[in-house]
């Protein structure tokens, strides 16, 4: 048995498989072509509240700390892991926007301008209009930059004793402080919090 095997924590992967299936059914019953039925719509509000903070939850219950010894080089390498297939996802649809303008998928054509325009934005991991589900890459490319970010600062300031309680603290503060007008909307922060 590999060592990946064994370092498998299986009701982690569970909790994933069950959240893969509410996602799956979230979808499947808001890309329905008829209006969603009021029985559905129940449903889906009850997996809308909690299917996505489970994945965000279930990924830092696996964080290693050994992130937070290299901040710098983690820090690069999950933006490396995120931004990529963001970038490359959405880039495929620039890059094929007037194929699908000539297949009646979109509505206008991009001239150079916009092309140019529309290519800078995705480098700048906006989201384009038929890439909304992409959103969750750049939220969570900004969930573990910062948790990187805020372990690697508790850890200086309060080592071993009290550093996941200051941690708790620092997380709940910047959880509260995006609900308020205070805090950047820039790569939907608050959103990510």
């Amino acid at each position: 048995m590999s060592d990946y095997r064994k370092e498998r924590i299986n009701y982690l992967d569970s909790a994933k498989g069950i959240g893969i299936i509410l996602v799956c059914l979230g979808h499947a019953i808001t890309n329905a072509e008829a209006p969603i039925d009021s029985d559905y719509s129940i449903l889906l509000q009850f997996i809308s509240q909690f299917h996505m903070p489970l994945f965000f939850w279930l990924g830092g219950m696996v964080f290693n700390d050994k992130y937070v010894d290299t901040p710098v080089k983690s820090c690069w390498k999950k933006f490396k892991a995120y931004y990529i297939p963001f970038v490359v996802y959405n880039m495929i649809f620039v890059v094929l926007h007037n194929v699908m303008y000539e297949l009646d998928i979109f509505t206008d054509k991009y001239d150079m301008k916009m092309f140019i325009k529309t290519t800078i934005n995705v480098l700048t991991m906006h989201i384009q209009e038929i890439c909304g589900a992409m959103w969750f890459l750049r939220c969570l490319l900004t969930i573990v930059l910062l948790f990187i970010g805020i372990r690697f600062i508790s850890g200086k300031v309060m080592k071993g004793r009290y550093q996941e309680q200051i941690t708790a603290v620092i997380v709940i503060a910047l959880a509260v402080l995006s609900q308020l007008s205070v805090c950047p909307t820039f790569f939907k922060i608050n959103l990510a919090f």
